[in-house]
């Protein structure tokens, strides 16, 4: 009698719950694969396909999770674990998740108070004191694409911030970054070229706010004074409201600390 015969599907289900695939094998005298496919021919799950049997899970703690039983089976064929959570709390987790430690607890350990793990704190921060990695990054490539020279360092151009107070060169408004990638639009500070036509040099590189680098563009320090001057005389400035002023002009404030 052929294996195939041999086991049917009722007989496939009742060994599923108690052995693994490769036990099955050894026991019919036939390949892992072989067992593997007539599985997959009856669609039945194997709760202990791997070799190292979920059984012998029962009872170690993963992290914040102590496993009580086995549940069983999704839709996707992951196996599902009953687990006790040190907080009091009881949750469904795939043994996948708690064995990469994907899962460490049932929930609560997200709403636990954390030390602060932005800026420098984070263990995947890339950056230079307060100057986030991505913002070097950037203007790096941006030079590059423009094809524009490029021999600064990230500690240069923190020392130039430094020694300009963390305020804008031209306007010496307060700047600077946030700690949040996702929040990235709120930094005001801004890297300038004072003179446009040549590139990221040591000495052609100055602090602004981002709408002053906005205004001033590709124009030359004294052709932006020059228009400012112009713009002054022209708008009147003692009959705008602080309330447009600060809307539009400095925009949202980016936290240094």
């Amino acid at each position: 009698m052929l294996i195939k015969d041999r086991l049917t599907i009722s007989i496939l289900q009742k060994l599923v719950e108690t052995k693994t695939i490769q036990e099955i094998a050894d026991e019919y005298k036939c390949s892992y694969i072989y067992i593997q496919k007539l599985l997959k021919q009856y669609k039945i799950a194997c709760p202990y396909s791997s070799k190292k049997n979920t059984k012998t899970l029962i009872g170690q703690k993963y992290h914040y999770l102590t496993v009580i039983s086995y549940k069983g089976i999704n839709h996707r064929h992951d196996v599902l674990l009953n687990c006790r959570c040190d907080c009091g709390q009881f949750t469904e987790v795939k043994r996948t998740n708690l064995v990469n430690g994907n899962t460490k607890s049932c929930g609560c350990l997200a709403y636990e108070p954390r030390p602060n793990q932005t800026g420098e704190n984070h263990y995947r921060w890339t950056g230079y004191k307060d100057i986030p990695g991505y913002f070097f990054t950037g203007i790096l490539k941006g030079a590059q694409k423009r094809r524009l020279e490029f021999n600064i360092t990230v500690e240069y151009i923190w020392s130039i911030l430094e020694e300009q107070d963390f305020k804008c060169c031209l306007s010496s408004v307060p700047i600077g970054f946030t700690k949040n990638f996702r929040c990235r639009r709120d930094t005001t500070a801004s890297l300038d070229r004072i003179d446009s036509f040549q590139g990221y040099i040591k000495g052609n590189v100055q602090w602004v706010h981002k709408r002053v680098n906005l205004i001033k563009h590709n124009m030359h320090q004294d052709e932006l004074e020059y228009w400012i001057s112009h713009l002054y005389e022209t708008l009147q400035p003692s009959k705008i409201s602080n309330k447009i002023y600060h809307t539009h002009l400095w925009g949202r404030r980016a936290n240094k600390s």
